[in-house]
């Protein structure tokens, strides 16, 4: 890394949403061919210089570890650097499902890095076609001269690792802790993937576009009891209970979209109260529902 040994760097530790930034590779492994869709776990080595923007180079990333939805598993040799010469084998079905069942809804996609450096990248697949990606500097950890910590790069100057990161705040120490978990893991899959074997590999990464979000319209209309609830093209629901009874079952990430206008009145449900339309908002976040609520509504 070429942090300077006196610098300490700020850095972003940020959660982001939908599939953020996820790098990918199409991948030729031996002679069966993969989509990018098809990963259901990556663990890598990126080069920061590369950025969000501009063209990648060839090589954007190095393989560390990866692991598809048929139960292939492929490893680098170098375990810190990724790339070839690589080793695959398989694991079942149902292993790759334990895996994906074990972190499901545990883990939050992280940035914990900063400028001009490379930093390890690890994505797991929480949907179908959705990820989750954390992104750290601390994979190269540790080293003779400096310890990535939640403010950046610091110089080691003597210190014991282990010893700065249990004065780091509660949450890096819970990032770290999940990371390790996680990296743990996958490499368990690959020490116990049947009939291990040196492989050719090609892979070309790029930005796996995210999919297509479902899109709901609602709106509220005056019925002769009161009001009902109208979800464009899927039906009319009496009560917040039914309508929120509908919402859960939607996917998670589905937009909801509610032009409630200006005019209010009293009775209305929801938007005639404050704390109950605080609420409803909050259910939505709880059930991964994007509601969008355009000016004046």
């Amino acid at each position: 890394m070429r942090t300077p040994l006196a610098l300490t760097c700020l850095l972003s530790l940020s959660a982001l949403a939908g599939n953020p930034d996820v790098r990918l590779p199409l991948a030729e492994v031996g002679t069966a061919k993969y989509q990018r869709a098809q990963v259901v776990a990556a663990f890598s080595q990126v080069s920061m210089r590369l950025g969000r923007v501009g063209q990648p180079p060839d090589e954007p990333a190095r393989a560390i570890l990866l692991l598809w939805e048929d139960g292939r598993v492929l490893w680098a040799e170098d375990a810190l650097n990724g790339g070839p010469p690589f080793r695959s084998g398989f694991v079942t079905p149902a292993r790759v499902t334990a895996v994906l069942k074990r972190f499901e809804g545990r883990l939050t996609s992280h940035e914990s890095l900063g400028p001009d450096s490379s930093y390890g990248a690890l994505v797991l697949r929480h949907g179908k076609g959705e990820y989750v990606s954390m992104k750290s500097w601390h994979p190269r950890d540790p080293n003779s001269k400096t310890i990535a910590t939640s403010t950046g790069l610091q110089a080691r100057d003597g210190r014991d690792p282990a010893a700065v990161l249990a004065a780091d705040t509660a949450a890096y120490q819970a990032f770290r802790r999940l990371w390790q978990e996680l990296e743990d893991e996958l490499f368990l899959v690959a020490r116990t993937a049947a009939d291990p074997k040196p492989v050719s590999a090609k892979l070309e990464w790029n930005w796996l576009s995210a999919p297509a979000r479902p899109q709901l319209k609602l709106s509220l209309e005056p019925v002769k009891s009161g009001w009902q609830f109208v979800i464009e093209g899927r039906g009319a629901f009496g009560t917040v209970a039914d309508l929120r009874a509908f919402l859960e079952k939607q996917p998670r990430g589905t937009v909801l979209t509610w032009d409630a206008g200006c005019k209010r009145s009293d009775d209305q449900p929801l938007l005639s109260n404050e704390q109950d339309l605080a609420g409803f908002k909050a259910f939505c976040a709880a059930h991964g529902l994007e509601l969008v609520m355009p000016p004046g509504g």
